[in-house]
């Protein structure tokens, strides 16, 4: 996702699942990169 300007700051990897703390510009909607990252 760097090419469209997201950053992971932050990734804890548990089994079961996943936090982060992700930067994304404003040109791009939290529900795109979402979708974008869950494939």
């Amino acid at each position: 996702m760097s090419e469209k300007g997201c950053i992971i700051d932050e990734l804890n990897v548990q089994p079961d699942y996943l936090h982060f703390v992700v930067s994304i510009p404003p040109k791009v909607s939290v529900s795109s990169f979402m979708g974008k990252l869950k494939g």
